[in-house]
């Protein structure tokens, strides 16, 4: 994405700037920008914005690349997600305004309210940060249920790429246990994404749950499963492992394994890549051993 307004990458371009005051209001006006760590998908910015007598606040614009298809939909569905959130007690962003053709703000966009408080990569007490990740994502689980398109469907197990697996035998009951039927018993308002990324947190407590573009209705082992993927690449099997359990605890039933085994077999050797990315120095992170723990962390799933 060019920059505009600033001297540094850290400004969007000059239309989302002009396209943000004109949402606020006349007299809104751009003073600071920072692009925010972590986006894969899009670019997001924390903009501090004024009104004259008014007091400042920030806002964030998330702009996704004009020549996606997609972005277009992300925008669509997270504006909807966030809709369905209004007054749910939840710490979630509110829809500020949304730009989903991109020909107003140079790139499908959306401006949401900010969320304080910051992702947490390096926890001093593991169980009790697990513990409360899996308490929040049981809050939002149980929400009543909402009138959300249900979330896009991911790779069907027949073209699911699983050489990573290095193990035919593994692959073939992995592949098996994917291509069942979903336990529909556990429909219900998904994230999409929940993982410790879209996690923000002050002073050990979570204070918001961030990144809604793949919100929707699905079961909710969808959620459980992404979460478990992405603790077992940045951290452990334990940890995936623990998640569950306090999961499953907290909710008071099990998890549907098709759908946990789903999210599972979505890594794929591109994550080796875009995790750096999205950790961006901020813990330590051992790519080489990613394979092999999301491998172990199947094997136990087919194990029960």
């Amino acid at each position: 994405m060019t920059s505009g307004v600033g001297a540094s990458d850290d400004w969007p371009r000059r239309s989302a700037v002009l396209w943000v005051e004109r949402s606020l209001g006349q007299r809104t006006r751009v003073v600071r920008s920072r692009r925010l760590l972590g986006g894969i998908t899009a670019d997001i910015f924390r903009l501090d914005v004024s009104a004259g007598t008014t007091t400042d606040r920030s806002v964030v614009l998330r702009c996704w690349p004009a020549e996606a298809e997609w972005g277009g939909a992300c925008v669509v569905r997270e504006t909807a997600g966030l809709d369905a959130l209004v007054g749910s007690g939840l710490p979630v962003p509110r829809m500020l305004a949304a730009e989903p053709t991109g020909e107003v703000a140079g790139n499908p966009s959306t401006l949401t309210t900010f969320v304080a408080g910051s992702v947490a990569l390096a926890p001093p007490r593991l169980d009790d940060w697990l513990a409360r990740l899996a308490a929040m994502l049981v809050r939002i689980h149980r929400l009543p249920p909402v009138d959300l398109p249900p979330c896009e469907e991911g790779t069907s197990a027949e073209r699911l790429e699983l050489s990573w697996l290095r193990d035919p035998g593994l692959a073939a009951e992995a592949r098996a246990l994917a291509a069942e039927r979903l336990d529909d018993r556990q429909s219900c308002l998904c994230h999409g994404d929940y993982q410790h990324f879209n996690v923000l947190w002050t002073a050990s407590r979570i204070s918001g749950v961030v990144d809604w573009p793949a919100a929707g209705r699905g079961v909710r082992g969808r959620d459980v499963g992404h979460c478990r993927l992405n603790l077992a690449v940045l951290y452990s099997v334990a940890a995936a492992e623990r998640f569950l359990s306090l999961y499953e605890r907290e909710v008071g039933g099990s998890v549907d394994p098709v759908a946990d085994v789903r999210e599972l077999l979505e890594f794929g050797d591109g994550w080796l890549g875009f995790i750096p990315r999205q950790v961006a120095g901020r813990t330590a992170l051992d790519v080489p051993g990613m394979t092999s723990r999301v491998r172990d962390l199947v094997a136990l799933v087919l194990s029960r």
